[in-house]
């Protein structure tokens, strides 16, 4: 049985409605799951048993989880905001305001929230959480370790001009600051350029100062999941961050666990949350385990066999599976909309990448027929792409997108040839699961078809996210990849991974401008897969976060197709296929109203489920 979606409009806001709305609602509603029918009296108690398909990387800020392991890390941390059928809504936070044209924001947080270590969550915590999470705090340490800002500014503009001893003295400053606040950095740098400041107005309000005006910044502090708040304590620790989360959650981490096979949490005895129906203080569960089962095959035979409760399978890969467990009676199938975009990201950064050429680009594109691979091999779990979206996104526009066409394939292979004297010769990287390598196969063989010759390699998933987002060079490693990071029907979690880099549109000599001088080049493309140049890209996001318009998205996705930087591969759900003993999935209201999807990139949330039996 499967639980779908019910609402399926979609509209999109204009920046005055978002302002109206006191909670910050993002300007682009979005629909959820359907939820299971839930008895009056949900019962306490028991062990849930849940298989994912991820190694999980680790609990500080630079550990990057891929979804199935976000979705453990999201049962032991929350974020200020959560994602509903109708946008962003406070779940930390308890109200979000927009003021100054978008550009301030002012966060009321939730009293009473506490860590699992007993301290409280707090303006000052939020605010040094962000102080992380934006790398402010590293700079801030090389600020200090150069004795100055003045020094510091002066030595990193001789830098900039090629001064060899600006750069080792800036060398030896990073370095400085690295040994006390280098575990804090990761992808989130970038994500945030735009945060100029963020402050603690008494103990419970924080307020957002933007540098360019974001009429979507709710959406920007979820942050597709991943913006979760932290104890102080775990933060401080160098040693323990990665290894010892301190969360708000309703469960807690049990240390006992192995990251690579099995997690365990408990129940959090003083979790803040209480159940807005029976008025039961949550979570119901005792414990959740989770167990890596990378194989689709053993996870769904695990499911069907009852050694697990539940597992989460992607429709980009599993669908002979999700259709298989479908016709399980004994089981319920839990999805999302289909509005998640994978991409073949085409490397133009990389020192011997052939997609420095576009001929080589639009052969990769011309080459790769969507339709077919999903009717013979993803059993037709995934939409056929028109755009780089789905259509429901703000950004859908079929302008420059290249259909299959091998003919076509054959004459940019040519010209590529030509034009370099070289074979299109490149490395396709795949995770260790044997669904995906079987999807590069299929990818493989499509592209040796128009006259590529194409290695597959095969790589742990978080050693490919690391390589593929490599923070020490500010670089992708590889080729071409094909993961999925563009989501939902607004834009904010998607900007950053499409834009020539995340600091190019911040001041050079505004309040981001030390941060922008160290991370600009080092981490500023990070997120951009493709490492392309096309600046006209980042000044069309620019203009349509100020104005919500459609058409100033458009034009971003128009150049990006024309340019061929990535290759659309449609659109997928997520699904989570649950024994029916589970109950309360997709029930449990949020404290500000209104429900959590059902189902997001990363699962369920496991607050209020509980076991029937």
């Amino acid at each position: 049985m499967t639980k779908r979606p019910t609402n399926r409009s979609r509209v999109i806001r204009r920046a005055a409605v978002v302002l109206a709305a006191a909670i910050g609602i993002s300007t682009v509603a979005s629909t959820a799951g359907n939820a299971a029918p839930s008895p009056s009296n949900p019962t306490r108690g028991g062990t849930l048993r849940v298989a994912t398909y991820e190694v999980h990387p680790g609990w500080c800020f630079g550990d990057n989880p891929g979804n199935s392991t976000l979705m453990v890390s999201r049962s032991v941390y929350e974020t200020l905001v959560e994602r509903t059928k109708s946008g962003y809504r406070p779940l930390l936070a308890e109200r979000i305001t927009a003021s100054n044209g978008n550009k301030t924001w002012t966060v009321k947080l939730r009293s009473g929230v506490k860590y699992h270590d007993g301290s409280n969550f707090d303006a000052a915590n939020v605010v040094k959480n962000f102080t992380m999470i934006r790398g402010a705090a590293f700079v801030g340490g090389m600020v200090q370790a150069a004795g100055g800002l003045a020094t510091f500014g002066t030595t990193l503009q001789q830098a900039g001009g090629g001064s060899t001893s600006a750069r080792q003295t800036l060398g030896g400053w990073q370095r400085t600051a690295a040994g006390t606040l280098g575990h804090t950095l990761g992808t989130a740098v970038p994500f945030t350029s735009n945060i100029i400041n963020v402050a603690a107005q008494g103990t419970d309000t924080v307020v957002f100062t933007l540098e360019n005006a974001q009429y979507d910044f709710a959406g920007s502090l979820y942050g597709s999941g991943r913006f979760t708040m932290r104890a102080n304590a775990q933060i401080d620790d160098i040693k323990k961050c990665s290894t010892t989360p301190i969360g708000t959650g309703p469960f807690v981490y049990d240390s006992n666990s192995k990251l690579d096979s099995k997690i365990t949490v408990t129940a959090n005895r003083n979790y803040w949350r209480t159940d807005p129906k029976t008025k039961a203080k949550l979570p119901y569960l005792n414990k959740i385990e989770f167990t890596n089962v990378k194989s689709s095959n053993s996870r769904s035979a695990g499911i069907k066999g009852g050694t697990y409760d539940a597992g989460l399978f992607s429709g980009a890969t599993d669908g002979r599976f999700i259709q298989d467990l479908r016709k399980v009676r004994t089981l319920t199938e839990f999805k999302s909309d289909k509005e998640f975009y994978p991409q073949i990201w085409l490397n133009q950064g990389k020192a011997d990448s052939p997609f420095k050429e576009q001929s080589a680009r639009d052969a990769l594109a011309y080459a790769t027929d969507v339709a077919t691979l999903n009717k013979n091999f993803l059993r037709g779990e995934v939409d056929a792409p028109a755009s780089l979206t789905g259509r429901a996104n703000i950004m859908f526009s079929t302008k420059g997108y290249k259909k299959f066409s091998l003919a076509k394939a054959k004459t940019a292979v040519a010209a590529y040839k030509a034009a370099t004297g070289k074979d299109l010769s490149f490395t396709f990287p795949h995770d260790q699961s044997q669904q995906s390598e079987n999807l590069a196969k299929e990818l493989r063989r499509m592209w040796v078809k128009a006259g590529m010759k194409v290695r597959l390699t095969k790589v742990e998933n978080a050693q490919f996210l690391k390589k593929a987002f490599n923070s020490t060079t500010g670089q992708n490693d590889y080729d071409a990849v094909y993961i999925t990071v563009l989501e939902g029907a607004d834009t904010t979690f998607s900007v950053p991974f499409l834009s020539v880099n995340a600091y190019s549109q911040i001041s050079s000599t505004g309040a981001n401008a030390a941060i922008k001088g160290i991370f600009g080049s080092s981490l500023g493309g990070l997120l951009s897969l493709s490492h392309h140049t096309e600046v006209g890209v980042d000044a069309a996001f620019k203009r349509g976060q100020a104005s919500g318009k459609k058409a100033d998205f458009v034009a971003a996705t128009n150049i990006i197709q024309t340019k061929t930087l990535t290759v659309p591969m449609g659109s997928f759900a997520y699904s989570f296929i649950a024994s029916k003993k589970l109950g309360g999935v997709g029930t449990l209201g949020l404290p500000s109203g209104g429900l959590r999807r059902t189902v997001t990139n990363f699962g369920i949330d496991f607050a209020g489920v509980y076991l029937t039996k």
